[in-house]
């Protein structure tokens, strides 16, 4: 039996979803990798269900991606993008879930715009927001 950290989810059910994303990441890789964004440690990713991408340089960082949502059984995804800003005051902190409860096929039909989106957002947040 596999390890599975979700309350909500059959194994066989994680399993599909789990090799859906697989497919999904080279494409998350290619789009994002250009704008200074790397995956998250691999090893974490073998017990999630989403795909996570950092952002670090200098005093910014932030992430993009999207995860399962374990509070129902419908099987949904939250897509979300955060940033992070350090200043003489602190770190500042922003972050938009850009959609929540959608099913993977919502983000497998339309990553390439979800992905557009979330670049612009991140780029375009400021540590006055």
């Amino acid at each position: 039996m596999r390890y599975i950290i979700y309350k909500n989810i059959a194994e066989q059910d994680f399993q599909i979803l789990h090799e859906r994303i697989k497919v999904l990441q080279p494409f998350f890789e290619e789009f994002l990798s250009p704008e200074g964004f790397k995956i998250t440690d691999r090893s974490r990713l073998v017990d999630i269900l989403g795909l996570d991408f950092v952002f670090q340089r200098k005093k910014t960082y932030g992430n993009i991606g999207f995860l399962f949502d374990d509070e129902t059984p419908a099987h949904t995804f939250t897509f979300y993008v955060t940033k992070a800003i350090d200043d003489r005051n602190g770190r500042s902190f922003k972050g938009i879930n850009i959609l929540e409860k959608v099913r993977l096929a919502d983000i497998e039909n339309n990553y390439r715009e979800l992905l557009k989106k979330a670049v612009q957002i991140f780029n375009d947040l400021k540590v006055e927001d």
